[in-house]
């Protein structure tokens, strides 16, 4: 059970997950039991507050720690966005070490929003070597569903209480900005509670902020607008969007997004459909199942699980594509994957079984692990268009160059294509991601 504790109508605080990553982080001294981890009002440092870095360089964003802005002190910290785009995300983050087992972590902070479309309170979980294992949306700012207006009101309280993942070394606390819009941090403090729900009232919430009510264990997600309900297995649904080819299709593209794979990156996808592959494809937008609040992986697969699931995520690749082939004739030799960030294992997962519904994937800014997988054998005969770039601080490079050697070997055709900018998409999205699914097309033609 989480307890957590939300401002307004406008603010939505959920949980999202993401597969395992790695990132740079710097290492603190560590704080015991009865002490907080970070009691932060950021009035402190040089170019930046003592202990707290810059994510990637976005265009369009401006990180700010200034005097403009402040709910105690003199200071605080911020993000503007005045481009009107989603990805990549930019953040300003501080971690600290985790010293034993699992446990419960209490995050609070003041925030200020000015037309904030979309910004996030992410709390991260890194174990030995800098390995993010898992995190948790503490706080979602902005608009939700279609017709929702921004974020916008002066200095409010918000906190919850997550639990720390066992395995964990490392906790991040990360303060980030999707869309366009303002947002400003201040007051935050992160200490350990004897267990979720117990944080104290007092310093969590305010007259502007009551209590959330807890959330059970099998809360079922709600159905997306316009999303088909699909039986996958056992009676047992997923929800995924079809967007049917202008005319006969040249293939079926299957998406799987990265972050927390909700229905949220539907206008991203039918971008990429409309625009990136001008109408020639069916596509097949999933969205992930959410199994369980607390859920640490996105996209569970047959080897990579999650408690309470009733079907892997190789078995919905497959239970959609059959789906969609019914809607709209696809020859099933043109059937790829594009899967980014925690979308891209899934993606993997199913092309390295012996039998796939797909010939090939795009897979781009995500991790490799190949005891994730069935044997790479498999993957001769299928195509891998990887795309990462050498900046990524999120997930390794070297996992990329890993992905393409180890398929390669095993008979795949394979190709890497780096870009500049860091984790996430950059430039010209749509026209990358059609060279990626051009790329496929042609590796398939060649094979014949």
């Amino acid at each position: 059970m989480t307890n957590l504790f939300t401002y307004s109508a406008r603010i939505l605080v959920i949980f999202g997950a993401f597969s395992s990553t790695r990132a740079s982080i710097a290492a603190e001294a560590p704080a015991t039991k009865d002490e907080y981890l970070l009691k932060e009002s950021f009035e402190s440092g040089k170019k930046s507050p003592t202990g707290w870095r810059e994510g990637a360089n976005v265009p369009g964003v401006e990180y700010i720690w200034a005097d403009a802005q402040a709910s105690h002190g003199k200071r605080s910290l911020g993000l503007r966005k005045t481009e009107n785009r989603y990805f990549p995300i930019a953040q300003w983050i501080r971690t600290v070490p985790h010293v034993g087992g699992a446990a419960n972590l209490e995050v609070c902070l003041k925030v200020k929003a000015m037309q904030a479309q979309k910004a996030i309170v992410d709390v991260q979980f890194y174990a030995d070597g800098d390995e993010m294992i898992g995190n948790q949306w503490l706080a979602y700012l902005g608009a939700k569903e279609e017709g929702d207006g921004p974020a916008d009101h002066d200095w409010a309280r918000y906190g919850g209480v997550v639990p720390v993942p066992a395995g964990t070394k490392k906790i991040g606390v990360a303060l980030q900005i999707y869309g366009p819009g303002e947002v400003w941090f201040d007051e935050l403090t992160a200490r350990y509670v004897p267990k979720a729900g117990q944080a104290a009232a007092s310093d969590a919430t305010s007259a502007t902020t009551p209590a959330a009510p807890s959330q059970p264990d099998a809360t079922p997600a709600p159905t997306a607008e316009g999303a088909i309900a699909l039986n996958v297995k056992d009676d047992e649904s997923g929800e995924y969007y079809f967007l049917p080819a202008n005319d006969k299709p040249t293939g079926l593209l299957v998406v799987l997004p990265g972050g927390d794979g909700s229905a949220e990156f539907h206008p991203f996808v039918k971008s990429i459909h409309a625009h990136g592959l001008g109408g020639k494809y069916a596509v097949a937008h999933l969205i992930s199942k959410r199994w369980r609040p607390n859920q640490q992986i996105t996209w569970p697969t047959h080897r990579t699980r999650t408690p309470g699931m009733k079907f892997t995520t190789e078995e919905f690749i497959a239970a959609a594509v059959a789906d969609a082939a019914k809607r709209q004739a696809v020859d099933p030799q043109h059937v790829y994957l594009l899967g980014w960030s925690s979308g891209g294992p899934p993606c993997y997962a199913s092309l390295l079984q012996k039998e796939s519904p797909a010939s090939g994937a795009f897979v781009a800014m995500s991790i490799f692990r190949k005891d994730d997988y069935a044997a790479a054998a498999n993957a001769a005969g299928r195509s891998f268009y990887i795309y990462h770039s050498p900046e990524d601080e999120v997930c390794p490079p070297r996992m990329a160059h890993e992905a393409n050697d180890a398929l390669s070997a095993a008979g795949a055709k394979t190709t890497l294509v780096e870009y500049a900018g860091g984790h996430g998409w950059h430039g010209d999205m749509l026209g990358s991601i059609r060279a990626g699914v051009e790329w496929l097309e042609a590796s398939r033609a060649d094979s014949k």
